[in-house]
């Protein structure tokens, strides 16, 4: 089976973001976390507010060797994690301070 994806090129100091599934403007994605954004920032998910305010599940957290799948209302996300979320596009885009400048088809 062959897989399409969208990946979003940005700056050097943005969060890169893969979209791996577009669901008529909700989007999973893997965002990989060069600079952990100011809502996020030493704040559990609950803390955050991003699942009540803006709709955004993460669904999996892989931060070194470590795959964190059930995760909980106290997680914090950190510098070099790898985020598997799910949401509104435009709610991640804001949430994880997304700036894109390029659009690219990867199949």
């Amino acid at each position: 089976v062959k897989r399409i994806a969208t990946k979003v090129i940005y700056s050097k100091r943005a969060n890169p973001m893969l979209i791996l599934d577009n669901l008529h403007g909700f989007v999973i994605v893997e965002i990989k976390i060069v600079e952990v954004p100011k809502m996020l920032d030493n704040k559990t998910l609950l803390q955050s507010r991003i699942s009540k305010d803006y709709g955004i599940r993460v669904l999996n957290v892989k931060r070194d060797d470590l795959s964190i799948g059930d995760i909980s209302k106290d997680e914090v996300i950190l510098k070099n994690d790898r985020v598997m979320a799910y949401g509104p596009l435009v709610n991640l885009i804001e949430v994880f301070e997304q700036k894109p400048s390029i659009y690219s088809r990867i199949s």
